[in-house]
C-alpha cells in the first residue's frame, strides 16, 4: 500500500487531479459549475442545482450519499481502453476530461496492486491541510467569495471567538 497527498496520488496514479469533472479515485460523482462563473471551479453536490453546467451539457445526475456509484479497477481499465482508442489528440483530450484519467501508472504492474484499493489518501493533507480549513473558511463566510446560500451556517463572530478560545495552540 501506498499512502500519499493528492499531487503524488496525481502523478503516479496519471489522474487528472483536484478540481477535475470526475476528481474521485473511490467513487464516480460528477462535478458542475455555476452557471454565472462557467469558467471557476467544478463542485460536487449531491443533487446539483438548477442551470448548473455540466460536462458537455450532460444530464443532471443526483446522487445518495449512502449509495455512491463506485469507482472499480474493471472500470479504470475499461475507461482508460476508451481514451486509449480515440482518433485525435482533441478526442482523446476530451476523453480523459470525462475519465479523470490521463494514462496507465507503472504501479499497475506490481502483483496485487489496485488503483482504487493500494493508494489512500494521507489524513494529514486531507483533512488538516484540506478539509478543517475549508470547513473554518465556509462556517466564517470567506470560503472562495461564496455567501450563505439559502442555509444559515455561517456562524457569528461572538461564537468563533469561543471555538478559537477552545482550539488548542499550535506552535
Amino acid at each position: 500500500m501506498k499512502m500519499g497527498d493528492m499531487i503524488d496520488i496525481k502523478s503516479n496514479q496519471y489522474i487528472k487531479g483536484l478540481n477535475t469533472f470526475s476528481p474521485c479515485q473511490k467513487c464516480q460523482i460528477q462535478g458542475c459549475r455555476d452557471p454565472n462563473h462557467s469558467l471557476g471551479n467544478y463542485y460536487y453536490p449531491l443533487k446539483a442545482p438548477q442551470g448548473a453546467i455540466h460536462l458537455n451539457k450532460s444530464p443532471r445526475i443526483d446522487y445518495d450519499a449512502h449509495d455512491l456509484p463506485m469507482c472499480t479497477d474493471e472500470g479504470c481499465k475499461e475507461a482508460l481502453a476508451n481514451i486509449l482508442a480515440a482518433s485525435t489528440a482533441e478526442e482523446r483530450k476530451c476523453r480523459e476530461k470525462v475519465h479523470s484519467l490521463k494514462g496507465e501508472s507503472i504501479l499497475l504492474e506490481l502483483p496485487g496492486f489496485s488503483r482504487i484499493r493500494s493508494v489512500p489518501h494521507d489524513l494529514m493533507h486531507l483533512l488538516f491541510k484540506n478539509i478543517i480549513p475549508n470547513r473554518m473558511d465556509l462556517w466564517s463566510g470567506s470560503y472562495k467569495g461564496l455567501d450563505e446560500g439559502s442555509r444559515d451556517y455561517k456562524l457569528p463572530a461572538n461564537v468563533w471567538s469561543i471555538v478559537v478560545q477552545k482550539l488548542p495552540r499550535l506552535h
